[in-house]
């Protein structure tokens, strides 16, 4: 696309995935081939060399909103995973694709898959994760409420 994938680029790569979203969506029709009512394309993944460490791909996920993950996103590996493996490039192996923020999220292909009269693949992903919050509900046994509202 012409644009470095880096955070000082977050802009210009926003601009260029929805120009490639407009265009897609005004040239092919695009819905889920099982359940109809998925439709349209959810987003672009920009993808390019590694900056480092063991990822094979740096990748800037950008949804259809314009929202960037800030993670290499599961959505993300599995698109790219399954367009490997349709290359005949994705082997049996593990691939690694790095976030702009530098954290990296994993795929393989574990199964080859019919969805309706469409090929698919079923990926599995691998990454870290930390927790962030911890959150308590207190439940008051006078609380009329307490086990909320069924209407």
């Amino acid at each position: 696309a012409g644009v470095p994938l880096a955070r000082t680029h977050l802009s210009d790569l926003q601009r260029a995935a929805r120009v490639i979203l407009d265009a897609a969506e005004a040239s092919t029709p695009v819905a889920h081939p099982v359940d109809a009512t998925i439709q349209g394309v959810a987003g672009v993944v920009f993808t390019g060399p590694h900056e480092g460490g063991h990822a094979h791909l740096r990748s800037a996920p950008i949804y259809a909103d314009g929202t960037v993950d800030r993670s290499a996103s599961g959505a993300a590996v599995s698109a790219v995973v399954a367009v490997l493996d349709a290359m005949g490039l994705a082997g049996a192996g593990l691939v690694t694709l790095e976030s702009l923020a530098g954290t990296t999220m994993s795929g393989r292909v574990i199964e080859h898959v019919m969805v309706g009269d469409v090929n698919g693949v079923r990926v599995e992903i691998e990454a870290s994760a930390w927790i962030v919050a911890d959150h308590e509900f207190f439940l008051e046994p006078d609380d009329p409420l307490v086990h909320g509202v069924s209407w």
